[in-house]
């Protein structure tokens, strides 16, 4: 039987069969820790709103439909149409949302499918100029993609031979980053990096539950 996966949009939370799972920018939010916390709030909503907005467009696009773009999401937009035109885009799925039953995570993959000839995982990104942790989440969050990707389409015996993050620029550029660029300068594969985080948010959870039940017993 396969899982009902839901998603909480408002409050960004993914249940599978009425359970609560961790999506994997959530598991993977350790690797900034306090980054955003230094950043002016009103940016943060600005920039959300914004990737929400570009999001929603190139979804509109994939499918075949003419959206209505703002002005500011416009060079975001024409970056991408550029993208699927020079690379050969075959898309096989677009927000798809995955469950891996083994290690326990949900996550919504923005692309998978053919990329100049090879089957890829692509995450979409509209950051300005990526840092090293932008890096080393890409790498974790395609490979948990990856592995998830696998389990809900296991008949269909596909692999993912490249994983991608494409950022896209406010001056109307693009560029697809190879995740294996990056996981040979860190050491480590993307697999990896992501394990130690969900290690870590495991981890803490328990903590977490341990303290409330001990508040609970002391009443």
């Amino acid at each position: 039987m396969t899982p009902q996966i839901d998603f909480d949009a408002e409050k960004h939370i993914y249940s599978v069969d009425g359970k609560v799972m961790p999506g994997v920018t959530e598991i993977l939010g350790y690797i900034k820790g306090d980054t955003f916390r230094t950043i002016n709030p009103s940016i943060l909503a600005y920039a959300a709103e914004r990737g929400k907005c570009v999001h929603e467009a190139l979804e509109m696009i994939d499918y075949g439909e003419d959206p209505e773009v703002p002005p500011e999401a416009m060079p975001y937009v024409d970056a991408y149409t550029d993208f699927i035109f020079d690379h050969a885009v075959e898309w096989y799925g677009i927000e798809q949302m995955v469950y891996n039953p083994g290690r326990g995570y949900c996550g919504t993959v923005d692309r998978y499918g053919i990329v100049d000839g090879e089957m890829a995982v692509v995450d979409i990104k509209t950051i300005a100029q990526p840092s090293c942790e932008d890096y080393m989440s890409l790498a974790a969050q395609t490979a948990a993609y990856d592995e998830a990707l696998a389990i809900t389409n296991a008949r269909m015996g596909w692999g993912f031979k490249k994983h991608y993050g494409l950022f896209l620029r406010k001056d109307g550029t693009y560029r697809l980053a190879d995740t294996a660029d990056y996981e040979q300068k860190f050491k480590a594969t993307g697999m990896m990096i992501f394990c130690q985080c969900l290690n870590t948010y495991k981890f803490l959870e328990e903590i977490k539950s341990n303290g409330k039940r001990k508040r609970n017993s002391s009443k």
